[in-house]
Order: C-alpha cells, then structure tokens, then sequence
C-alpha cells in the first residue's frame, strides 16, 4: 500500500517514517475500498473493526490493539435530532475511531516511539492505544488543556509537554521535536489512517438505521471526524447504498473559524484568523492544516457552515445534562450550532448530532474563566488576582460596554469560587444579589428567580 503526496502527487510505501513529503505535501492513501455492502460486514466483531472490508489495514495487527471502540448507540433527543453518543468510548471520546488505526499501523511496521500534539481528546486516545501496544509516546498539549484530559494521558503511560500559547504553536512545537528526535509522528492530521477509523462513524450510522439521517451536524477543527464521514458517505454513495448526499454542517467556534470565513469568501485557502479563548477547545484551530481538503469537500458537495456563539455553549450543555446528556463544553457546542442553525435557515428535522466528549473530561472552567475575567477587567495584573477581581465586579456590576458573555461570565465565577454565598448557592436557585439584576441571554444561568437547580459546569 503507498501514500500519494496530495501536493506533488508522488508515491511512498506506508512503511515510511516520513510525515509529509520532500514536498511539505500531506499524505493520502492510495486505496480504494470495495463497494459497501452489509453482506461485507464482519457481525461477529463487537467492534469498529467489523467493518475493516471497507477499511486500510495491513495486516491484523488491530487485534492486539483494539479496546472494543465503536459500536456507540444513536439517542433520540427529540422528535426532529439523533444523536451519536461517541462519548461511550474506551477514553470517552471519538477519537478512538482514528487512533485504534494508527496504532495499529504503528504496530505493524514496527513503530517503537511516537509524538503527537492535541487539544487533549486525541492525545489521551494515542495515549492509550500506544498503552496497549506497547509503544513509547510523547504528548503535546496546551498549557491550559482541561487537567482531567492530562492525567488520563499521563495514566496511560504517556509524557506530557504541557506548551504555552496556542493550539496551533503546540503542533509547531511537536513537529519540531519530531524534526529533531527523528520519533514517528502519530498525527490525527497528518496521518491518513486516522481517517480510515473516522469513516466507520458513517458505516455505524448505516447500519443502525439502515438510512443515513438528512442533516448531519459536525464539528471541525482539524476536521478529522468530517474527512472521515465525507469519505465513508463517498463509498455509501458510489456503492448505491444511499441515493443521495444528505445535507451536512459543519460547525466551527465563532471565536475560531477559519473555515467559515473562507467559505463567506469562496476562498479555496482556511482564512488567516487570531484565535480568541473559546470553552469549545477541542475545535479552537486557527490554521487546519488539511484545510484545503476541508474546503473542497464543503464546495463540491453544497455543505453549510455554521459557527456555535460563545454565551450558548453552556447553556447548552446545561439543556443537555437536563436530558440525561452530560458533555463537554466543545460537545455542547454542536447543539448550540444546531440551534443557531436553525434560526438561520428555520427548523429542520431528521438531523444527527455527534456527542464526541464525556463531561467528565472538561469540568474545569476555573483557568479559562481566570483568563476572560482578566481580559473583561482590562487585560492588566497577569501574574495576580488583581485583574481577575476587577473583571469580576465589572462582569457583575459593569456597564454596557462589557462584552456579550460578561455577566455570565462573572456568574459562573461567582458560584464555582463562592458555592455557598448569596446568588450563588451551589445546585439551588440564584438568591439576592447581583443576579437580581434581570434577566440575560443565557436562560437559567442568568434568569432570576428561576427556583430550578442549577448544576456545577465549572470545577
């Protein structure tokens, strides 16, 4: 089996070491999979690996690596949205899709040590694949990756290198260390056969409801679970499986969208973007390096772009853990796209929405709310509480020139900082005080006297 430079167009064995070519042009896969058939189906594997007739595998190293990953339930929320619960993962995320294969190519050609860089989900997957097999790995993340996501990857055996600034300076840093230690590069980016796992998301889907649903709603950051879907639907198409495209959306952060500003230009190039904080971190990507692919996909198919506002992202999460649905904050932000999709376009129905994260892993909202309370209170005093202070009177008590997210923002400090205090009594209703003020965009967090609980979205 060869990779075929998706620049210059030349041929290398899979075997190679290289993660790009001579040419600084990613990888592709030279391979074509039979025409989807259920009949082709391996039902006897309780896996996503049932489907490996469709999927690049070289050998069955798989059987030594795999941790039952896949097989995830589709849930009705509602009369009009599915969703794909790929939370209930070996490492509660989708993630495992991708990086069950390439470990397992590692495995097979002998890999030893890998690097990788993530926001946090991938990297505690290669983590624990790379546990399994035996392989030695390197993880880099932010500094101010979710702490939960950090000590799975170190409890699978993983270093860690926790790398100042942001998403995209971490992957700078990684693959300069790849450069100089000369390590495999286990990229959920760069290496093909992660999408080979991602594609099995749609095969899922397939065979669940013998249909695909007519909206399917996925984030893109680095767009690993949307090459991996465009791939599969591509086969479901071309085998005659299904008749038709159905209409897909991709959902960027608004405070990330380098995708969304592209295609608001028709540009065939990721917009030059400045990441803001966002709590959607799994998808804060400023520069996705397969963007271009991203973007042929989006034109050649008629796919929508959509961004997920900021101040309803926990809001979401809240109506979703409400549901028995209890996500992380990049998750919610799909539902939140979705609602704001269809404020845009009007109500739509039959529509699937992927729930990638657990909640678990991103309970930690206190250094991301540090963070923005420092820039509410006027960016000054980094190194102390000073500034945190100041932009919390001002998100509480502040005029009309704080930004859309501020009294929310000083709320949830509030309570995660003072549970017991007035306004803020931790699981109960907002009592006197600040938050007596009136109500706020943000529903039950900001609506005064609501009596309902409230839950804890922010340790």
């Amino acid at each position: 089996m060869d990779f075929i430079c998706s620049r210059c167009g030349h041929r290398e064995s899979t075997r190679t070491r290289k993660p790009t070519c001579e040419c600084g042009g990613l990888w592709k896969l030279d391979f074509t999979p039979p025409a989807f058939s259920e009949e082709l189906i391996d039902k006897d594997t309780w896996s996503m690996f049932r489907y490996r007739a469709f999927m690049a595998l070289e050998d069955d190293s798989w059987r030594d690596v795999t941790l039952g990953e896949g097989m995830t339930p589709v849930v009705a929320l509602d009369d009009h949205v599915l969703l794909k619960m790929d939370y209930y993962m070996p490492t509660l995320s989708y993630k495992d899709r991708g990086a069950a294969v390439v470990v397992s190519h590692c495995k097979s050609i002998g890999v030893d040590a890998v690097l990788q860089d993530s926001s946090g989900n991938a990297g505690n997957s290669i983590a624990a694949y790379c546990g399994r097999a035996g392989i030695e790995c390197d993880i880099y993340v932010r500094d101010c990756t979710s702490p939960k996501k950090v000590d799975m990857i170190r409890a699978h055996g993983a270093t860690v290198h926790l790398i100042p600034g942001s998403r995209d300076h971490c992957a700078d840093v990684c693959r300069e260390a790849v450069r100089i230690e000369g390590k495999y590069y286990a990229s959920h980016v760069y290496n093909p056969f992660f999408y080979e796992g991602t594609k099995t998301y749609i095969y899922e889907v397939f065979e669940q409801l013998h249909r695909i649903p007519e909206y399917l709603f996925i984030p893109v950051g680095n767009g690993t679970l949307f090459l991996g879907a465009m791939k599969a639907l591509e086969e479901l198409l071309r085998g005659g499986a299904i008749s038709h495209m159905p209409k897909v959306v991709v959902i960027q952060s608004e405070r990330c969208a380098p995708i969304a500003g592209a295609v608001r230009s028709r540009d065939t190039h990721p917009a030059a973007v400045k990441p803001e904080e966002t709590i959607a971190e799994g998808i804060a990507i400023g520069v996705p390096m397969r963007g271009e692919e991203i973007l042929d996909y989006i034109y050649r198919y008629d796919v929508d772009v959509v961004e997920a506002p900021e101040d309803r992202i926990l809001p979401a999460r809240e109506y979703l853990a409400r549901k028995g649905i209890y996500c992380e904050h990049t998750t919610a932000a799909n539902y939140a796209a979705y609602e704001r999709y269809c404020e845009l376009h009007g109500p739509v129905s039959d529509c699937l929405i992927t729930m990638c994260g657990a909640g678990l892993k991103s309970d930690h909202c206190g250094e991301l709310l540090r963070r923005r309370l420092r820039s509410i209170g006027g960016g000054q005093d980094e190194g102390s509480d000073t500034g945190i202070q100041r932009g919390k009177q001002r998100a509480l008590f502040g005029g009309n020139d704080l930004p859309r997210d501020a009294l929310h923002i000083g709320t949830a400090f509030h309570r995660s900082r003072y549970p017991a205090s007035a306004g803020g009594r931790r699981g109960g209703a907002y009592g006197p005080g600040p938050f007596q003020s009136g109500p706020g965009p943000y529903g039950s967090w900001c609506r005064p006297g609501s009596g309902g609980p409230v839950p804890d979205l922010c340790d």
